[in-house]
């Protein structure tokens, strides 16, 4: 039972990763756009960075959730 419940954690785990690479393609144009209109490229990864971590927390309160 440990074992398949691993499993499917690697599963969404991979899933989730493919997610984010397919989500930072088709951003490209978007960030390329705001350097060219002058951002600052700390100021682009400070944005990136706080998506990425909303996002995370937002996970974990509903997996917390679920789990409770």
């Amino acid at each position: 039972m440990g074992a398949l419940g691993l499993l499917i954690l690697a599963v969404a785990c991979a899933n989730l990763g493919s997610l984010l690479l397919a989500r930072g393609v088709a951003r490209e144009r978007e960030i390329s756009i705001r350097l060219a209109v002058g951002a600052g490229s700390a100021r682009l990864v400070r944005q990136l960075f706080t998506e990425s971590l909303l996002l995370a927390l937002l996970g974990s309160t509903v997996g917390v959730a679920l789990g409770y």
